[in-house]
């Protein structure tokens, strides 16, 4: 059985890599170029995973499956990528930019989750938000 903790290491680890790779993207390379290689790559990925999960005998009734929400994140992904790979490519940090940029999306977020999926906060959870605010003015600062 998998444990609970199990996608939270696969998640934290996947996107060091990510940032990583990121850093490490040439400036000489034209960034939709990066991502077209990158993309490419995902899909043999995908397509593998999916097959070795059984699914590859119903592709087709998989992607019937899928809705404009794919498209969405398709275009969301390209444009993560792009905006990481130029704030690298204006000088962000590796070690600051991961942290900035998680903590404003969970600021962004927060408003969502609360109002429109009905979440709630405890206490020590809005003592987590008042740190990550505390947090990005300390960054803000250099």
């Amino acid at each position: 059985m998998q444990q609970p903790w199990q996608p939270l290491v696969l998640t934290v680890v996947a996107k060091a890599a990510y940032h990583l790779a990121q850093k490490g993207v040439p400036a000489a390379v034209n960034p939709f170029s990066a991502l077209s290689a990158t993309y490419a790559v995902a899909l043999v990925c995908s397509l593998a995973a999916l097959a070795f999960t059984g699914g590859i005998r119903g592709i087709p009734a998989e992607l019937r499956t899928v809705t404009w929400i794919s498209a969405l994140l398709g275009v969301a992904i390209v444009v993560l990528e792009f905006g990481g790979l130029m704030a690298y490519r204006k000088g962000w940090n590796l070690s600051t930019f991961g942290l900035v940029f998680n903590a404003l999306t969970a600021v962004v977020l927060l408003p969502v989750g609360i109002l429109v999926f009905r979440e709630r906060l405890s206490p020590s959870n809005w003592a987590g938000v008042a740190l990550c605010l505390a947090g990005l003015g300390l960054l803000a600062r250099r």
